[in-house]
């Protein structure tokens, strides 16, 4: 896979507060490395994106001098969205760059640039792919007051407006100022089912005793924002008898900590297979790194994404353009439109706090 593929540039934050991300995804890319035979090993030349922006001039310079005149076969990098337009300006325009997060819009002067993120959009598409097989279309959507959480909930809704899916509620939520409990319970129809109830008690009077349940047009909640707030949406709904509706949401679900993933049990989500074990060859392959150097971080999605942008690398300098790769972050399509396209996998966490990869799409 290598042969053609010598040198690979790899610029990074290696210094400052966004450090810890950028060496994880550098342990990814020398991770993959490992795996490949020594004789075809290619050399990688290792930059600190923070230097791009140093106050010393003289640095600065030395790093857009060094990318202008690189002889390196592909450039990965950068992860920051801040760096992007400085190196894709920089970079030698004959150079293929994979750069580790996406723009609204390519720079026009940047002719062999792929964007490969891990993005929500992305997620969403996957999850409306599965309701949309289950003819599961209409739903509500709950998201954190956040940045992050909202552009899935976005995405999402963009997503299943074209699925032809309706939002039949949708609420972006302060944990400090919002009764959840009243908040759902009018979501989830129940105030009209309780004042269904007292207008016959009215007219009859009889005594009712039946419990309020969910309006059967709701087909699915859609969470996004963090595990832990999946879970007080998890418990809520069980209190207000609407478990039975099937809950989804984003990897931002899946914390990897055992009890909180329990406490979501039946809920699904996605994300990208090397974190839900999808193939015997990713438990393999995460075994391997898990006894070496690779520790740390295996259980990282920038590590894994590290692993596919080597992969991404050593495609597009065969000039595979509109190929497949079956990622540990998804499937990804290499577009000859430079965005990196990436299909997540389904999982559902157990009662047991176990995720469990789905081979196919779930009934639900």
């Amino acid at each position: 896979m290598s042969e053609s593929l010598r040198k690979i540039a790899l610029i990074l934050p290696l210094t400052g507060t966004a450090a810890e991300y950028g060496q994880t995804v550098r342990a990814g890319v020398e991770a993959a490395l490992s795996e490949v035979a020594e004789r075809i090993r290619p050399t990688l030349e290792v930059i600190d994106s923070n230097l791009l922006y140093s106050d010393s001039t003289a640095d600065k310079e030395s790093v857009l001098n060094r990318l202008g005149k690189t002889d390196a076969d592909v450039i990965i990098g950068p992860l920051l969205k801040s760096d992007l337009n400085a190196v894709f300006t920089a970079s030698n325009a004959q150079t293929p760059i994979i750069a580790l997060n996406t723009l609204p819009t390519t720079p026009a002067s940047t002719r062999r640039v792929w964007q490969f993120g891990l993005r929500p959009e992305d997620e969403a598409t996957s999850l409306v792919h599965c309701l949309k097989l289950q003819n599961r279309l209409n739903g509500i959507c709950l998201s954190l007051h956040n940045e992050w959480s909202q552009r899935s909930q976005l995405a999402f809704k963009q997503a299943l407006d074209q699925a032809g899916g309706h939002v039949l509620f949708s609420q972006n939520i302060d944990l400090d100022s919002t009764d959840l409990n009243k908040l759902l319970a009018s979501a989830l129809g129940l105030s009209q089912s309780a004042h269904r109830k007292e207008a016959i008690a009215r007219i009859t009077g009889l005594r009712l005793t039946s419990t309020a349940r969910p309006s059967d047009q709701i087909q699915f909640i859609c969470v996004s924002g963090s595990a832990l707030f999946g879970v007080q949406i998890r418990q809520q709904c069980r209190y207000l008898y609407a478990d039975s509706i099937p809950m989804l949401g984003f990897s931002d679900l899946n914390s990897d900590n055992p009890l909180t993933n329990a406490d979501l049990g039946g809920v699904y989500f996605t994300d990208a297979p090397w974190l839900i074990n999808a193939t015997e060859e990713i438990k393999k392959r995460r075994q391997s790194f898990q006894n070496s150097r690779f520790q740390a971080f295996v259980n990282k999605r920038l590590f894994a994404m590290g692993l596919d942008a080597y992969r991404l690398a050593a495609a597009i300098v065969r000039e595979a353009p509109d190929s497949e790769i079956a990622g540990v972050t998804g499937k990804l399509t290499i577009t000859s439109s430079g965005l990196i396209a990436r299909t997540s996998a389904l999982a559902q966490f157990s009662d047991d706090g176990d995720v469990l990869g789905l081979d196919h799409l779930p009934s639900i």
